[in-house]
């Protein structure tokens, strides 16, 4: 992604483009490395096996020219007990993923 490096924090702001546009949006990262993804369903977030939750709201965002501050992007993996299949790695990885498909030129 433009702009980021491996020496860029990952916390605070994940960049979708650059403005003054902001939407705050949850990082539901509990039960992220479980085939449910129960707390993204529970939330609204309809992020499961074969269905990607989170492009809707990338999406607009790119449209819109607004950018993303994830609640989870200052966190990892390891933070958490192994039990409670925290994924916040992952789930920061999956909403990059989806920028970059939306960056990519329309045929």
């Amino acid at each position: 992604m433009e702009g980021w490096s491996r020496r860029t924090p990952r916390c605070l702001l994940l960049r979708i483009i650059q403005t003054n546009h902001l939407r705050p949006a949850a990082g539901l990262h509990w039960h992220y490395r479980t085939r449910s993804h129960a707390s993204e369903l529970t939330a609204g977030y309809f992020n499961c096996e074969g269905r990607d939750g989170y492009w809707g709201l990338v999406d607009m965002c790119r449209r819109h020219g607004v950018s993303i501050t994830l609640t989870c992007v200052e966190m990892c993996d390891s933070q958490h007990p192994p039990q409670a299949c925290c994924g916040p790695e992952g789930l920061l990885r999956q909403v990059r993923a989806d920028d970059n498909i939306r960056h990519q030129p329309q045929p």
